[in-house]
């Protein structure tokens, strides 16, 4: 196959992984969060985790709304298993299942994960003790609810996402564009993905604001997010690229959002800019440690 053959088969992948991806999360996210806001019930978020241990009672409707909206996390994993079997076969999809579970990984990657989610949650956290920008809450975190949540997550974002944003999308991005700028590709479509959810939960939480205000917050919001996620794509992508392991990406990623839920619940949201920087100051400064040759690498 020709150089530009290739390169052509490599952008239609890419476009169609997001079309797919994107569109199973949409069209479950956005009908569960429109009707579980109309008729008033908490769906399975991390922020309403504490609830879940007591489900309500739920009505057929309720129940398929949440149905919905706990498939929709898996768009990239359905996109990336039917992608990979479509272009590769069965040998491809093997080989992105053995990537799934390669656990065998030199242990200092596992430590690296680890570290670098207690600092992208420890360093807010220890600056809003200091401060005293602390908030009281109800929720008591225990060590059984915190190893359900970790688990909740590897089976949820950690799994529904991995597999299609590093397992699958990532190798066919630097393919194309190189190790540098793939980053930022990567991270872009990992953030506007959100977007559904983000918008949503960004406008329920201004009531009875004006429409100026609301949108400058909105947009403040989206934008935010989006540096952030690429600041964390920076670090998969060195995880990633040295250790090949999607297991990995699925553990950081569970890790990442269960750590900061459970460290950071009583923080208050004036921090918020602070933990959406984390990423970029652990960025900027494993540049200097590593070097720039061997991060985020290639």
């Amino acid at each position: 196959m020709s150089e530009n053959a290739s390169s052509g088969q490599q952008q239609k992948s890419i476009v169609l992984f997001i079309l797919i991806a994107f569109g199973i999360t949409w069209l479950c996210w956005i009908p569960a969060l429109v009707g579980a806001s109309r008729q008033g019930f908490d769906l399975p978020t991390i922020s309403n985790f504490a609830k879940m241990a007591e489900p309500p009672s739920l009505t057929g409707q309720q129940r398929l709304l949440t149905a919905l909206f706990n498939f929709a996390v898996y768009g990239p994993l359905v996109a990336s298993l039917a992608l990979t079997f479509w272009e590769a076969g069965k040998e491809g999809l093997v080989d992105l299942l053995k990537r799934m579970v390669k656990f065998r990984i030199p242990l200092k990657w596992y430590a690296i994960a680890l570290g670098l989610v207690l600092v992208l949650a420890g360093v807010p956290w220890l600056l809003a003790q200091l401060a005293g920008q602390m908030v009281e809450t109800t929720v008591v975190w225990t060590l059984p609810m915190v190893l359900s949540l970790l688990l909740w997550q590897l089976l949820t974002s950690g799994l529904g996402e991995e597999p299609g944003w590093r397992g699958y999308l990532l190798p066919r991005l630097q393919a194309l564009y190189g190790s540098g700028k793939s980053v930022w590709i990567l991270g872009i479509i990992w953030a506007v993905w959100h977007y559904p959810f983000t918008i949503f939960e960004t406008l329920s939480n201004m009531v009875d604001v004006p429409v100026g205000p609301m949108m400058i917050t909105l947009v403040m919001a989206l934008a935010g997010q989006t540096m952030s996620l690429i600041g964390m794509t920076y670090l998969y992508v060195w995880m990633y690229t040295h250790t090949q392991s999607v297991w990995l990406a699925i553990l950081f990623h569970a890790l990442s959002n269960a750590v900061p839920a459970v460290l950071l619940s009583g923080v208050s949201p004036s921090f918020s800019i602070i933990m959406a920087v984390m990423p970029w100051l652990l960025v900027l400064a494993l540049e200097k440690i590593v070097g720039k040759e061997d991060f985020p690498g290639k």
